[in-house]
């Protein structure tokens, strides 16, 4: 996920929490350090496309308070 982590990490900087990306691969911290943490866990394709916005469509898995998760669900991400 390398250098794509940095550019999630921008994309998610209106996180409402700290996110932690998950693939199979490893976990990597993206996006600013806010409060309560949420890992996204699936395959590096699925959380890139979680990452630009496309919460609703990507095919992840979430880990964390049920109010962050859904907060985070909802963050406006992307371009």
């Amino acid at each position: 996920m390398g250098a794509a982590v940095g550019g999630a990490g921008l994309l998610m900087r209106s996180a409402p929490v700290t996110v932690v990306l998950a693939s199979p691969a490893g976990r990597v911290r993206a996006g600013p350090v806010a409060g309560e943490s949420v890992t996204v866990h699936g395959m590096p394709s699925e959380l890139l496309m979680f990452a630009c916005g496309r919460q609703g469509q990507a095919e992840v898995r979430y880990e964390g308070p049920e109010w962050a998760t859904a907060a985070l669900q909802v963050a406006p991400f992307g371009v």
